[in-house]
C-alpha cells in the first residue's frame, strides 16, 4: 500500500528545500572565492590577532621620544586607569627607558609604543652587528625590555615578528588628546594660506624642499623645533621654540598644511648605515634604500625614502586644516587612516602644489572646508588617546589585569622625563 502525501505538504515542503538548496549553493560559492585571514590581508594599522599580554600582571605603557613639545608626550595616559583598573602607566625616552625597563618588567607587563621606526632601525642593530648569530642577539635584546611592541611602521611590525618567529610587534596608529585640540577658526578668520610642521634639512626630503619655494608665494607660516637649525630655509622664515599649544593654534587658523611621511636619507647617509646592514634589506620600509644604493631607483631622487608615520598629520587633521600630502607613490601609509579625496588631497609637484594652493586660497570654503571638517571629525572620534586603548590595550587584556604589584609614578615629560636627552628635545619633526 502506497501511502500518499497530501498536495499541501508538498506546497509548503517544496519551497523549503529549494531555500535550503540555495542556501547551500550559495555557501559553498562564497566559501571557494573568499579570502583567507592571513595576517597579510590585515588592515596595517590592525591590532595582529595573535598578540596577547601575559595574564594577571598590570600593564606600563612606554613611549618613545614623548617630549612635551610634541603631542605623544601630552597624552594624559593616567586616564586609562578609568578605563582599565590597574593599568600603570609612565613615559620615559632614550637611554632611560633601557635603563629602567628591567626594573619595570620585574612586576609588570611592558608595552612600549616605538614613535621613531623605522629611522632608528639601523641604530638598534648597530650593537649586535658583531655577534655570530645578529638576528637571535637583536631579539634577545629586545625581550629583555618589553613584552609587546607597538610602532607606527606596520612593515617593521610584520619583520619583526618574521625575525622573531613569535609575535611579539604589531602596528598602530598615532593618537591624539581631544581635551587639547582647541576649535578650528571660520574660514574667513584663517590667518594663514598654508602651514608647515617640522623640521627641513638642506633638502631633506627633498619634496619639502620644492614645497618650500610655493609656500613663499602665499601667507605661510613655518613652526620648526628648535633642534634642526639649518641654513636652508628656501626664503622662508622659521619660527622656532613654539610650544604645542602655539602649534595647534596655527594648524587651527591655517587653511592648508603641507604634510609628507616619509624620511629621506640622503647617499651618504645611506651608504655608512646600510651597506654594512644587509639584513635590513628584507624589511620593506628600507627596499627603496637598496635598490638606490645598488642603481635601480631611476627617479632622479637625490635620496631614498623611507615611510615615517608623523604627528603633523594627526595634529593638522584634527585642528581641521586641509591636508595637502605629498603622494611617495610607494608607501602612502595616511591611506589606512584617512580617505584620499574625502579627507585630504595629494600633491606630487612643485607644479601640482601652487595650481591646487591656488584654488584652495580663491575657493577654499566652498570646495575645501568641508574635505578639511570631515578629516577632523575622523581624527576626534576615531584617533584619540582613548579609542588607541580601546583597540590596542583592550584586546590584550583577556583577562582583567590585578591591581598594581608597586605604584608606578605617571613621570611628565619636560624636566628631568628624558634624562641625558633632555637638552635634545624632540620637537615637532
Amino acid at each position: 500500500m502506497v501511502t500518499r502525501v497530501p498536495q499541501s505538504l508538498i506546497v509548503v515542503l517544496l519551497p523549503l528545500l529549494l531555500l535550503s538548496l540555495l542556501l547551500f549553493l550559495l555557501h559553498n560559492a562564497r566559501s571557494a572565492f573568499s579570502i583567507p585571514n592571513f595576517p597579510v590581508s590585515l588592515k596595517r594599522f590592525d591590532l595582529h590577532p595573535e598578540l596577547r599580554l601575559p595574564r594577571n600582571q598590570s600593564v606600563v605603557v612606554v613611549m618613545s621620544w614623548a617630549s612635551n613639545l610634541t603631542m605623544a608626550g601630552n597624552l594624559n595616559f593616567e586616564q586609562l586607569s578609568r578605563l582599565f583598573p590597574g593599568v600603570s602607566v609612565t613615559v620615559m625616552a632614550a637611554e632611560e627607558t633601557k635603563r629602567d625597563l628591567r626594573r619595570y618588567r620585574k612586576k609588570n607587563v611592558v608595552v612600549f609604543f616605538y614613535l621613531e621606526e623605522p629611522n632608528t632601525l639601523p641604530f638598534s642593530f648597530k650593537p649586535v652587528w658583531g655577534t655570530n648569530n645578529v638576528v637571535a642577539s637583536w631579539v634577545a635584546q629586545e625581550e629583555q625590555w618589553f613584552d609587546v611592541g607597538l610602532t607606527l611602521c606596520p612593515y617593521t611590525a610584520a619583520w619583526v615578528n618574521l625575525l622573531s618567529k613569535t609575535v611579539r610587534r604589531s602596528a598602530a596608529f598615532y593618537p591624539i588628546n581631544p581635551q587639547l585640540i582647541p576649535d578650528p577658526a571660520p574660514p574667513a578668520r584663517k590667518l594663514y594660506d598654508v602651514a608647515y610642521i617640522g623640521g627641513l634639512a638642506c633638502g631633506n626630503p627633498w619634496p619639502m624642499a620644492q614645497a618650500f619655494a610655493v609656500m613663499a608665494k602665499f601667507r605661510y607660516f613655518w613652526a620648526a623645533p628648535e633642534t634642526r637649525k639649518t641654513s636652508c630655509n628656501y626664503g622662508l622664515s622659521p619660527t622656532r621654540d613654539l610650544s604645542l599649544a602655539e602649534v595647534l593654534h596655527v594648524l587651527t587658523h591655517s587653511r592648508v598644511a603641507v604634510v609628507h611621511n616619509v624620511l629621506m636619507y640622503p647617499r651618504g647617509m645611506a651608504e655608512r648605515l646600510f651597506r654594512a646592514a644587509p639584513l635590513l634589506r628584507s624589511n620593506e620600509a628600507f627596499q627603496q634604500v637598496f635598490s638606490f644604493l645598488g642603481g635601480g631607483d631611476d627617479t632622479g631622487a637625490p635620496g631614498a625614502i623611507v615611510p615615517q608615520l608623523k604627528e603633523r598629520t594627526m595634529s593638522s587633521a584634527a585642528c581641521g586644516a586641509l591636508m595637502l600630502v605629498w603622494n611617495d607613490q610607494k608607501f602612502n601609509l595616511i591611506e589606512d587612516l584617512f580617505t584620499p579625496g574625502e579627507e585630504f588631497l595629494y600633491w606630487h609637484n612643485e607644479t601640482d602644489l601652487e595650481a591646487i594652493l591656488t584654488d584652495v586660497v580663491q575657493h577654499y570654503e566652498s570646495r575645501y572646508h568641508a574635505i578639511a571638517m570631515r578629516a577632523r571629525a575622523r581624527a576626534l572620534s576615531q584617533y584619540s588617546v582613548e579609542r588607541w586603548a580601546q583597540r590596542y590595550l583592550a584586546p590584550l587584556l583577556t583577562t582583567p589585569p590585578q591591581p598594581p604589584a608597586h605604584s608606578v609614578r605617571y613621570k611628565r615629560p619636560g624636566k628631568g622625563a628624558l634624562g641625558p636627552y633632555k637638552k635634545k628635545r624632540k620637537g615637532h619633526g
